[in-house]
């Protein structure tokens, strides 16, 4: 069973230093979480099977592997569903 991320940090967009953290078991349970923003993914893995079916199954606007806020300025970056303001760059 997927962790509950029923919590507002959780579920709202929250600018400035802060992060939710929801512990799971497998990436079954992990793409099995739910929320209305989707500005960035991130996913810390070696194994790369399981980092490409987390980039098929979540969505986000930015999808980062391994690397704590790295892109590309040139390239557009923005949101997802319910995340920011539209695409920038």
């Amino acid at each position: 069973m997927a962790p509950s991320n029923a919590a507002k940090g959780a579920q709202e967009e929250i600018f400035g230093p802060f992060a939710t953290f929801l512990p799971f078991d497998t990436a079954e349970e992990a793409i099995a979480i739910k929320s209305a923003c989707g500005l960035v993914a991130n996913v810390w893995s070696d194994h790369l099977p399981t980092v490409m079916t987390m980039t098929e199954a979540l969505s986000a606007g930015v999808f980062w592997w391994n690397t704590p806020m790295m892109r590309e300025l040139r390239a557009p970056f923005g949101d997802h569903e319910a995340s920011g303001v539209g695409r920038e760059g």
